[in-house]
């Protein structure tokens, strides 16, 4: 009874670290996430993304329609598949496009984005981890069409 108390109060002392722990299935991607704001929204259209470093540049477009939700707002995930390349954490120049169906551009965006490497799980599940980072579109990145 003594050893199982001591060995309950050692680890709680010194964390699962000593006795090692599950790793959970939480996870990440590699890549660069573009959300929209609502008032971005398209019933058809497509969605450009071009990340480059001090390399090269890779580059991504999907149909707006097989959009994923993140936290209630349209979003593109290009990952480094998509991109057809990987990249390092640091500083990333993005270029976001949404387009009509008939291929106008009616909002872009360029920033600056910084990628990071994550290991949610800690290095001992996790590996490497993952590299990613994420901007916004809004309304102020409309393209405004002279009429």
């Amino acid at each position: 009874m003594r050893t199982a108390v001591l060995l309950l109060l050692l680890s709680a002392l010194v964390g699962c670290s000593a006795f090692g722990h599950d790793c959970t299935a939480v996870g990440s991607w590699n890549g660069v996430t573009v959300e929209f704001a609502p008032g971005l929204q398209l019933v058809s259209g497509s969605l450009a993304v071009t990340v480059c470093d001090d390399h090269e540049c890779g580059a991504f477009e999907d149909d707006w329609a097989r959009r994923p939700m993140w936290g209630g707002l349209p979003a593109l995930t290009a990952t480094f598949d998509d991109l057809g390349r990987s990249f390092e954490p640091g500083t990333v120049h993005v270029t976001a496009e949404l387009r009509d169906q008939a291929g106008a551009v009616i909002a872009r965006r360029e920033q600056a984005v910084e990628l990071s490497r994550i290991q949610p799980n800690g290095k001992d599940c996790d590996g490497d981890g993952w590299v990613n980072g994420g901007m916004s579109m809004t309304l102020e990145d409309a393209v405004v069409v002279a009429s």
